[in-house]
Order: structure tokens, then sequence, then C-alpha cells
């Protein structure tokens, strides 16, 4: 509490009280033209010199280059690819996305052998015939897909370094099955165990009640089948713990437990990516990661829902290396609807008013904040610590945003023909 209070007082005697004036605005301006990058994506490479030694600049000075993205747009893998392209020549040969390790695993297999967006797109509608549970979050996207595909190409390790999605034990079960029915000694008995698992997991998933998970859990055939497929399978019971730790999050965001479920996603999020790090380690000293999550997880400091997630966990590790962990926050003015209906975003991020003056049409616009947080702290610009707390909250969490108009929808994965 003591240093909340103080780290409010340095706000209020960096920042005084005042509306900015029309010449203060004029400088803001200034300062952002002066630090504002605008560029172009043509096949998978990055236009615009200026932008592109900025980006490489910062790679090369940071350990992990975090993209915090809106799900959902189709310009976000667009940036992606390219910074893939871009930052292999800079040492960097690590992904981290929002997916399940296991998941990671089951992708990087699929998208590895020739014609693995085809099996992959077979694999989702087997688990997913109706279009209603998506085993594998983002990855009935292909714009999701082939980012992946493209980093694999490249030499990058994929790091699943999130939750197992909610539909994930649709195939999960049956990989527990296939790795442990070998070696049951009651081979019978033991498809009968796993049968009745999930037929009881299929019809649970279902229940329009927020105990739910709870009675999944708590479900003594599912753990029955779980117990006994531990004792034949080492990688079973890696698989278990996944679902089990992952069941627990949804649990508590059911129950509305929000601390619960924010902080045990985070830490997490935290786990996960620790464990991929240690095992690049034994290959390099130093393993540089890009990495691409919502936006809420990648903030410095404490996250839109108030925790320290691994965004902020990453600009710590950096640091202790020497190092820093870049971040940009993705967004945009507008958000074109499936329909063509136009959204102007400034209705719900009243915060980026000055930045989406900025904003070049039919182009992507890097602006580091940086520079106006220096200016902020400078005095050089005022902004009021109450009515300006939202855009002081974007310069504090975020090193840079990159504004685009953003377009909604993916091509799907299950629609996807090699021919």
């Amino acid at each position: 509490m003591k240093r909340l209070l103080l780290l409010s007082a340095i706000v209020m005697l960096s920042f005084p009280m005042g509306q900015i004036s029309a010449q203060e605005n004029t400088v803001l301006d200034s300062i952002i033209n002066a630090n504002k990058y605008v560029f172009t994506v043509e096949d998978d490479r990055i236009i615009g010199e200026a932008a592109k030694q900025f980006l490489i600049q910062e790679a090369r000075s940071s350990q992990f280059f975090v993209i915090g993205e809106l799900h959902f747009n189709q310009e976000t893998p667009v940036f992606t690819k390219a910074i893939l392209n871009l930052l292999q020549n800079h040492g960097y040969n690590n992904y981290a996305i929002e997916i399940g390790p296991y998941s990671e695993k089951v992708i990087s297999e699929f998208l590895s052998k020739k014609g693995g967006k085809s099996l992959l797109a077979d694999f989702i509608k087997k688990y997913d015939p109706d279009n209603q549970s998506n085993p594998i979050a983002f990855m009935d996207a292909l714009d999701e897909v082939e980012i992946v595909e493209q980093a694999l190409k490249a030499n990058y390790s994929i790091w699943g370094v999130d939750q197992e999605f909610i539909y994930a034990p649709n195939f999960l079960l049956d990989k527990i099955y296939e790795l442990s029915s070998l070696q049951a000694t009651n081979q019978l008995a033991f498809e009968e165990s796993y049968r009745q698992a999930k037929q009881q997991w299929s019809h649970l998933i279902l229940d329009s009640t927020k105990y739910r998970y709870q009675h999944i859990l708590n479900d003594k055939t599912i753990n029955s089948f779980f117990e006994t497929s531990s004792v034949y399978s080492e990688e079973s019971t890696q698989i278990i713990q996944y679902i089990r730790e992952s069941t627990e999050i949804y649990d508590y965001y059911a129950r509305r437990k929000g601390y619960e479920n924010l902080h045990g996603r985070a830490q997490l999020m935290r786990t996960y990516f620790y464990d991929y790090y240690n095992r690049a380690k034994m290959k390099n000293d130093l393993p540089k990661v890009v990495v691409k999550l919502g936006s809420m997880h990648t903030t410095h400091g404490r996250s839109p829902g108030y925790v320290y997630d691994i965004g902020n966990a990453l600009g710590e590790f950096a640091l202790y290396h020497n190092s820093k962990a870049f971040n940009i926050s993705v967004g945009g003015a507008t958000y074109v609807r499936k329909n063509g209906e136009v959204i102007d975003r400034l209705q719900y991020t009243p915060e980026y008013e000055t930045l989406y003056k900025h904003q070049a049409p039919d182009a992507f616009t890097i602006i580091d904040l940086r520079a106006i947080k220096k200016a902020a702290f400078n005095r050089v610009i005022r902004l009021n610590p109450e009515k300006d707390r939202d855009f002081l909250n974007l310069l504090m969490s975020h090193d840079t945003v990159l504004l685009t108009t953003l377009h909604a929808g993916y091509r799907q994965t299950r629609d996807y023909n090699e021919n």
C-alpha cells in the first residue's frame, strides 16, 4: 500500500493537474510525428525502410518481441508473418502462442508433414463436425495455421503457452487411450473405461450450470480412466495434467472467481513458457522469442484485468538477462465486420483519440509511445492524472502501438482444399 501511495504521488508531481492545452496538443502531435513509422506488407515482407530498421533495432536489443493482438482479425496474421520473416536472421527462432502445449505438439506434427494443412482440416472436421466445438484454440482459422506453417519452415520452434482449449479433451482423451491401451493388462476393461469416460465428459461439458467443470474434475468415471492410464504411459500422465490444469482455469471462470481465474491463467502461462525456455536454453544460452498473445496478457505492469500477467513477467525476466521485452499493441481506429459494417473503435478506446489521428490510411502505422511517456515525465506535455488516466495507462503498459484498419474474419481451416 505504501508503494502504491508513493507511486501515486510521483505521478501527481510528474503530471500536474489541468487539461492539455491547444499548444501542448500541438507539441504532442509533433512528438508523435517524429516517432511514427508507416509501412505496408507485401509477400510477407515489410515495405518501408524506416519501419523495418526501427523494428530490427528493437529486436536486436531485446530478448522477447511481443505482439499483443486483438483476436479475430485479418491484419494481425499479416503483420506476424512479416515479423517472423524479418527476425529470423536476428537471433529469433522460437514462436510462443496462445494454445495449449499438447495442442502445439499436434499442430507442429501435422504441419511438419507433407499435406499438413489438409491433415489438420480433416482433424478439425473430425472433432468439430458441426463447427461448434473447435478442438484447438484459433487453429480453426487458416490465417493462424499459416503463421505456424511459415514459422516451422523458417526453423522456429513453436511454444504453446496457454491452457488447453475447452474442447481439447475431444481429442486428448482419444490420445490418452491410444498411448495407454497397448500396455493395458486387460484391454477390454480399459477400452470400456475409456468409452465411459469420453461419454461422461461429452455429457458434462454440455451442462449449462456454473458447476459443470467441478463435475468434470470430480467425476469418478473420468478420474478412474485417468488413474489407470497414468500407470501405462508417462505421456498420458502429462496430458492428464494439462487437462486438469486447464479445467481448473475454466472452473474459476464459470463460478465467477475472477481473481483465481486471472491469476491462475497468468501463472499457468508463465509456467509453460519457462518450461519451453529451459528446453531451448539447452541449445542456446539466451533464447530469443517472438510472442503473440491477446493484448490483455502482454502489458508491462498490471494488465487490464489488474493482474501481473505474462507480459510483465517477460519484461522482468529479460531485465535479469540484461535485455528487454519489446511489446507492440495492435489496434486501429476502425473495425470492419464481415457484413461490411464499419465500427468506430474510438467509442471503446477513447485513450487512443490523439493516436488515431495519426493512423495512415491503407497501411500500418507504428507509434513509439516511449517518446510520449518521456515527454510527459519531463513536463514537455502536461497530462491530467485523472482525466487522462487511460492514456497514461496505455503509455505505461506498452512500448508501441500498431494501428491499421482491422477487418473481421478468417478463412476457415476446415474449408482448406490442397487442390
